[in-house]
């Protein structure tokens, strides 16, 4: 499986200490990833597009065109749009907006309505979020139940709450084309000796 997600956020790391954590990552594997981040300062963004070649997710709640293009400017391959966060004209105008810019969009969800919405807005990537945004609890069986939504030309990516190999695992079985993973490494002592335990 590949492990595309690394960074739920930067917003603790300063420019330098950014860069030095996507250059020890990068090097702990030969694994295809995503650098992921929530820009709370633009610069992060492009300190770290600056310290990788491998394509960036801004890890943000994306409501507005001027994000989108905010996002290229300083770098990002895609952009994360919610839909829980966004109506169905704004989650279909982002989503094309996105393909005109040349990103991709990774359009998360947390239901089978969401990815029925998703799917109407023409995603040709979702993300299915374990979390349960009113209580928080964790359902790694979300994507085992929502998979079966997604057509396969459609990339399935399952996202929190993958901690152990056991949890990738499950996923890569459940049909999950990739894992973003956050929490767990930006916790982690040893970020890379991590994503080499998860890749099992």
């Amino acid at each position: 499986m590949i492990l595309r997600g690394l960074a739920d956020t930067f917003s603790d790391h300063d420019e330098a200490s950014a860069a030095d954590l996507v250059a020890g990552l990068r090097r702990a594997t030969d694994a295809a990833y995503q650098a992921v981040l929530r820009p709370v300062e633009g610069t992060i963004l492009t300190v770290v597009r600056a310290a990788t070649e491998v394509p960036v997710l801004r890890k943000d709640f994306v409501t507005d065109p001027y994000e989108v293009a905010e996002a290229r400017a300083c770098g990002a391959d895609a952009v994360l749009l919610i839909v829980a966060a966004l109506e169905p004209s704004q989650l279909r105008d982002l989503v094309a907006l996105t393909k005109s810019r040349g990103l991709a969009a990774l359009v998360e969800v947390h239901d089978e309505a969401e990815t029925h919405a998703a799917l109407e807005a023409d995603a040709h990537a979702i993300g299915v979020n374990h979390r349960n945004l009113r209580d928080f609890s964790i359902d790694l069986g979300l994507t085992e139940r929502l998979r079966k939504l997604v057509p396969e030309n459609v990339v399935l990516v399952a996202e929190s709450g993958i901690h152990t190999p056991a949890d990738a695992r499950r996923l890569r079985e459940a049909g999950a084309d990739a894992i973003l993973v956050g929490e767990a490494l930006m916790r982690s002592a040893d970020p890379a000796a991590q994503i080499s335990e998860l890749l099992g």
